[in-house]
């Protein structure tokens, strides 16, 4: 019943009241029709017997049929209320999982339901919000000319009503023990599904098709994707087993209700019954079992059903509020900010080791900063807290002396521009790419600039439409694929291109060699002068330039300091440093 609440009023809202007087003029318009033409045989007989006009019979027809054309305009009108609003309401659902937490998006449960949470924006057989409100409609139909039916028939028999609800209410019993099991179990499949649908899409992604094949990994795959269907099959065939047990009784228990309603009409006729009451109330009797049947499947559907609107519904709630302005954050300023740490700690959620303990940094104004450590040391983790990706389990983080924490994770992006070491293009232009704007919106002098400052300038005069280039060919046939070292400029040049006061380039340059990579640095911060700058990468030779270098290990600031002095003290970072250096050199003699 909730989720039929939640439908009605998500999906319609200011539209609600004008259909409710549609409904109501659909049920009472159909319940006339269906009682007219239960009724018409024994009114034909009454007619017929009683030597009356045939033209009554005709006129009786058409009356009917008009009750039901109407009925069926309001319906059409109706569904086409409810189906535009859907569309509608499709488009503010993907802009408030565009909005929502990063943390979110990261955690695996949230994604498994808002894949799940999708379908409920499709028009499948009888799932989503469209056939939610269609089925809820039809089963207050059915409960209405149910109620109206067994009315009528008590006035001939009243224990022919009850006794058909009464075997159909056991029914609707069995129904509701089997959509249980499958509420109680369907987390499990859905894990399922969404492991499979994961390797569905891995398989044809361009990124693993070389690896797929270089590796040999088809066997794998398929050995993965068939132990997954095997259980999928497994939890389907259970399924099957308690649908066809409940049907089975089912159809019992509907051969054991048509001979007693038979039986006690026929008592009814041996005490003197009309010829056409005695139809009418067979009419009634088969009636009544078809509004029954009406409402067991209508509810068999709802309850199918209720599963992804919950999960719609969940996702919304756990995304409420998230993305809105907060009044208390500071206004925007394109300055160096300083950015300041205070006993901060993270835990991922459902961790229990935390990433950070009662950590303190503090970054200046205009202050270039390298963060360099092994793998695992929690390097992204904490740029992706600086720049209000994931917020700090206690403690506090602090822009120009402002709470981040009062912040909207909206209001902390437009603070950072960021470049991360996992990237992926879009299925778009080039220009769109940098951007991140419709073309109407992009300011192709700025791209051009931007390009050219990254090494991409000549790449793009090459190509045959330039800056209108597709990307990838997922979407385009001969759209534009790019190498593992342009892909990274041109997402640097989409950082240069946002101009925020704080950037942060996190290991963007792995697909460039030692030499190419220091010089996208040393351009980076000629470009970044006037920046709050960050920067991130695994070869310690990069980053000589910077302000300051902080080495991370666990969570924790082992050493700090400039290039030289962190030399001088002759600790893990001069080590690790030797080490590069003396590889370099290796490679340079075998060269």
């Amino acid at each position: 019943m909730k989720e039929i609440i939640f439908s009605h009023n998500f999906i319609l809202k200011e539209k609600l009241a004008q259909y409710i007087i549609g409904l109501i003029l659909i049920i009472s318009g159909e319940i006339l029709h269906s009682c007219m033409v239960t009724y018409m045989p024994a009114f034909a007989i009454s007619i017929l017997t009683d030597n009356g006009e045939f033209s009554a019979i005709v006129i009786y027809i058409l009356i009917s049929n008009i009750i039901i054309i109407i009925a069926n305009r309001i319906e059409k009108k109706a569904n086409k209320i409810v189906n535009n609003n859907r569309i509608i309401r499709s488009q503010e659902y993907y802009k408030i999982i565009c909005k929502t937490n990063y943390e979110n998006i990261d955690r695996y449960k949230f994604k498994a339901k808002y894949e799940a949470g999708q379908e409920s924006f499709y028009d499948g057989f009888h799932s989503g919000f469209h056939n939610m409100i269609l089925d809820s409609r039809k089963l207050l139909l059915g409960i209405t000319g149910l109620v109206v039916y067994c009315t009528l028939e008590a006035r001939v028999d009243f224990r022919i009503a009850l006794l058909q609800v009464a075997l159909s209410s056991v029914s609707l019993w069995l129904n509701t023990l089997q959509k249980k099991w499958i509420s109680d179990n369907q987390v499990e499949w859905q894990g399922l599904e969404v492991k499979i649908k994961n390797i569905n899409r891995d398989v044809i992604d361009i990124k693993n098709a070389k690896d797929i094949r270089i590796y040999s990994a088809k066997s794998w795959i398929l050995q993965k994707w068939d132990e997954l269907t095997k259980s999928r099959v497994k939890w389907h065939r259970k399924e099957l087993s308690y649908f066809f047990l409940v049907k089975a009784t089912g159809r019992l228990l509907l051969a054991v209700k048509y001979l007693a309603v038979y039986l006690l009409v026929l008592r009814q006729v041996e005490n003197g019954m009309a010829v056409d009451d005695f139809v009418f109330s067979i009419g009634l009797a088969f009636g009544i079992n078809n509004w029954i049947e009406e409402i067991f499947h209508n509810i068999q559907y709802l309850q199918i059903n209720s599963i992804h609107v919950r999960n719609t519904r969940e996702v919304l709630r756990d995304c409420s509020g998230q993305g809105e302005e907060s009044p208390s954050a500071p206004v925007f300023e394109n300055v160096a900010p300083e950015i300041c740490m205070e006993d901060v700690s993270f835990t991922f959620p459902e961790a229990e080791k935390p990433i950070f303990e009662h950590f303190n940094l503090t970054i200046h104004p205009g202050e270039k900063v390298a963060i360099v450590g092994n793998n695992g040391a929690g390097k992204t983790t904490l740029i992706k807290m600086i720049c209000g990706l994931y917020r700090p389990t206690s403690g506090r983080l602090l822009i120009n002396g402002f709470d981040t924490s009062r912040f909207t994770p909206e209001e902390m992006y437009q603070w950072c521009t960021v470049v991360f070491q996992d990237f992926h293009l879009l299925a778009a232009t080039l220009a769109e790419n940098i951007s991140c704007m419709p073309e109407e919106r992009t300011d192709y002098q700025r791209v051009h600039f931007c390009l050219d400052k990254v090494g991409l300038g000549s790449k793009v005069t090459s190509l045959p439409q330039g800056l209108n280039s597709n990307m990838t060919k997922e979407l385009d046939p001969e759209g534009v694929v790019l190498s593992g070292g342009e892909l990274q400029k041109l997402m640097i040049a989409r950082c240069l291109y946002r101009d925020r006061p704080i950037l942060i380039l996190d290991e963007p340059t792995s697909a460039l060699d030692a030499v190419a990579e220091s010089k996208v640095y040393q351009e980076y911060y000629e470009l970044t002068k006037q920046k709050t700058s960050i920067f991130i990468s695994h070869r310690l030779s990069s980053t000589k330039f910077c302000d300051r270098i902080i080495l991370l290990s666990n969570g924790r600031i082992v050493e700090e300091g400039t290039h030289e002095q962190l030399l001088a003290r002759k600790g893990k970072y001069a080590s690790m440093y030797t080490i590069q250096a003396s590889y370099y050199q290796e490679g340079d003699r075998d060269a």
